[in-house]
């Protein structure tokens, strides 16, 4: 069973609907999927959640790996391309 360990100092950034969304995304996922990830901070792997969509709502989610966990980053993609993401939480397995 896959849980996420949200982190409290920017849960302002994800709201309860947003989590419930990728919540949901990830009871539907096998975590080995994810295993084959190479340092984010590194290579810029990650696995984007089909939602939410950043065409329609603005913003994103994805999975990495960072520090050699499965974590969560959150973004929003502004006019012009300019991407601003957090890591927001830790994929429990």
């Amino acid at each position: 069973m896959v849980k996420v360990k949200w982190y409290k100092q920017i849960y302002f950034l994800v709201g309860d609907e947003l989590r419930k969304i990728i919540e949901e995304q990830l009871k539907e996922k096998d975590i080995s999927e994810f295993q084959h990830l190479r340092e984010f901070e590194e290579t810029g792997d990650e696995y984007l959640l089909p939602r939410p969509d950043p065409r329609e709502e603005g913003i994103f989610a994805s999975i990495v790996k960072h520090e050699g966990k499965l974590k969560i980053v959150v973004g929003n993609v502004e006019c012009g391309g300019y991407i601003e993401a957090y890591y927001v939480g830790e994929i429990i397995y």
